[in-house]
């Protein structure tokens, strides 16, 4: 299994695959009462994979987390492209198809002031 990030505008495909560059962590700016947003990616090769949930750990309670799986949909080229963003709560990926989810965080207006490290499982 491959999973890297991506920031919120990156140009990511159900096609795209891991670079050497990629890192497993992402760093997310922004202030208070804003929504920020990054992406992380899940690929396997090998196997058909189900995403059941995601999960978020080490947020105060001033950061309000949500995620959403990207949907696809293809044009008369036959290519799949990034469509709406989903609610569903899993989802089953193909082998040798890439999986984006689309991470937003909103951080209140009372939130402290800081880094916050945390961890998306």
């Amino acid at each position: 299994m491959f999973i890297w990030s991506s920031y919120s505008g990156g140009d990511n495909y159900t096609f795209t695959r891991i670079r050497k560059t990629d890192k497993a962590s992402i760093t997310i700016s922004g202030g208070r009462n804003m929504l920020v947003s990054g992406q992380i990616l899940l690929r396997h090769r090998d196997n058909d994979f189900v995403i059941n949930n995601v999960e978020f750990e080490g947020l105060d309670s001033f950061i309000k987390p949500e995620f959403h799986f990207a949907s696809t949909i293809e044009f008369n080229d036959g290519m799949p492209y990034p469509d709406i963003l989903s609610n569903k709560k899993s989802v089953k990926v193909k082998k040798n198809y890439t999986q984006i989810i689309r991470i937003i965080l909103f951080i209140e207006k009372n939130a402290v002031t800081g880094k916050k490290p945390f961890i998306i499982k």
